[in-house]
């Protein structure tokens, strides 16, 4: 273990030195006065950060055209002390510090970067799915409470605020903590309420053993991890590789670049590492989050794919409505498939909207073909070059003395033949699954779960499905194509005469 934690420690110091931002003519004001920035790993992180101005605007960002103009620039440079003078090599000073934030935009933001419980047990893949730690690995410095965390950022941020109203040359400290006298509320608006009522001590931030154990250890909002993700967003701008080992940080980056209005320069980073970790298993797992992400970002990539399960879902969820399975498990956790719901607070109603709607259009589809199939009329059957050879011999009898009796048989067998073929298509919407599909099953929903061990057995949860479910699966469309229709003769040897 010690081994391994010096590793991982060397591995993310020579990659922060390989991407750090010594260069530019941008000085970038990321922590607060007091702080010292360390590493999860230990050591030390720069206070002072530059980047430079042109690769900024480069990015068309209004936040930073906005930041670099002169109104914006005579006032930081009096907030921090370089109204006469600035530090050699420097032109501009931009202020990305989240305590300075003014209240509202600091709710706003923060609400956003909380990571919902999917994000969060993601480390687990590292175990059960055996994912690489470079990618899941990663951990966050703090081990303070998610509340906490975001009451203290909303605390900075209206102290900031206060600070500059009255000219006050101290800064707000990022490492003052909260006493446990109350346990805090899960709002983060009345979080910021409750704090001010709280008397501060100093922080009782820890630095974790590595691996993670518990999801408790990740909290759903981290400063460290905020501040982080900014100076990740940054290094991408520079043209340099951020260290991204964690789900929490890849979503962090994804929000703080729809906020910073510079998704260009992060998206194919954020989409190498999901192909990365089992290629699209994390949109598959996480497909709410994975949208959200994915809208954030407006990649076509990550959103087509989690749409396209989320209305899966949503059609499967159609089919259950019109007849409610017998054996129905808590559908507010889990889908019928056993995944389990990530949380969708994030996702806009439109959004929500869009995918019921095109669950229901997706299920109608699938429906009308299935009928179409199995149709008592059997109007496809018609249209197969095997029924040609029926009007052959239909036309070749037509002609004889026993033209009515063969027009009989003809369409006794055309009528047997169509049932037969009714009857085999018919039989897969009562047909168990294979060996090959439920160990392909099993191990899916086993690799899926991340909340607790899956012990059950999925033949068992497709056998409880409904048939206006099981035409949403594809396991029945496995069991029509696998159809053996003659197995002995591609055709049948009566019909090879004409």
């Amino acid at each position: 273990m010690a081994q391994r934690n010096m590793s991982w420690r060397d591995e993310r110091a020579a990659a922060y030195s390989r991407s750090a931002l010594n260069e530019g003519d941008t000085l970038v004001i990321l922590h607060p006065d007091s702080y010292k920035p360390l590493d999860p790993a230990g050591f030390k992180l720069n206070r002072t950060l530059r980047v430079h101005s042109e690769n900024l605007l480069r990015t068309g960002s209004c936040s930073f055209e906005r930041f670099l103009s002169p109104r914006a620039q005579r006032r930081i440079r009096k907030i921090h002390g370089y109204e006469t003078q600035l530090p050699a090599g420097i032109k501009y000073i931009i202020d990305l510090n989240p305590s300075n934030m003014n209240e509202d935009d600091a709710i706003d933001l923060v609400s956003k970067l909380s990571c919902s419980r999917g994000i969060r047990h993601w480390f687990t893949t590292e175990t059960r799915c055996d994912i690489h730690p470079s990618l899941v690995g990663g951990r966050d410095a703090t081990t303070v409470s998610a509340s906490n965390s975001a009451a203290k950022l909303l605390m900075e941020a209206a102290e900031a605020k206060k600070k500059e109203e009255e000219e006050a040359d101290s800064s707000a400290n990022i490492l003052k903590g909260f006493k446990k006298q109350s346990p805090p509320p899960a709002n983060i608006r009345e979080a910021y309420e409750w704090s001010n009522s709280q008397n501060l001590t100093q922080s009782n931030y820890e630095y974790r053993e590595f691996p993670i154990c518990k999801v408790e250890e990740v909290a759903d909002y981290c400063p460290w991890r905020h501040r982080n993700g900014i100076e990740a967003l940054l290094q991408c701008i520079e043209g340099k590789e951020p260290k991204i080992d964690s789900a929490p940080q890849v979503w962090t980056l994804a929000i703080l670049a729809q906020y910073f209005d510079c998704r260009r320069v992060v998206v194919d980073k954020i989409v190498t590492w999901i192909a990365q970790g089992l290629d699209g298993f994390f949109v598959e797992v996480l497909p709410e989050a994975s949208f959200h992400m994915g809208a954030c970002l407006q990649s076509n990539w990550i959103t087509r794919d989690a749409f396209g399960i989320l209305v899966s879902e949503a059609a499967l969820r159609h089919g259950s409505s019109i007849s409610p399975p017998i054996f129905k498990q808590n559908t507010s956790q889990e889908t019928r498939f056993l995944r389990a719901l990530d949380d969708v607070d994030e996702m806009e109603a439109v959004f929500c909207w869009k995918i019921v709607n095109a669950g229901m259009s997706f299920y109608n589809r699938v429906n009308s073909i299935w009928e179409s199939l199995i149709d008592q009329h059997t109007p496809w059957f018609y249209n197969l070059p095997e029924f040609a050879k029926i009007n052959r011999l239909r036309e070749r009898t037509a002609a004889t003395r026993f033209s009515v009796v063969d027009e009989a048989v003809i369409s006794k067998f055309e009528s047997s033949l169509r049932d037969y073929a009714r009857g085999r298509i018919a039989q897969c919407l009562v047909q168990n699954l294979d060996c090959e599909q439920a160990r392909q099953a099993n191990t899916n929903r086993k690799m899926q779960a991340y909340l607790y061990p899956y012990v059950d057995q999925f033949e068992n949860t497709y056998g409880d499905l409904t048939p206006q479910e099981r035409i949403m699966t594809r396991f029945l469309w496995e069991h029509v194509a696998a159809l053996e229709w003659n197995p002995d003769n591609d055709t049948h040897p009566i019909l090879d005469r004409f």
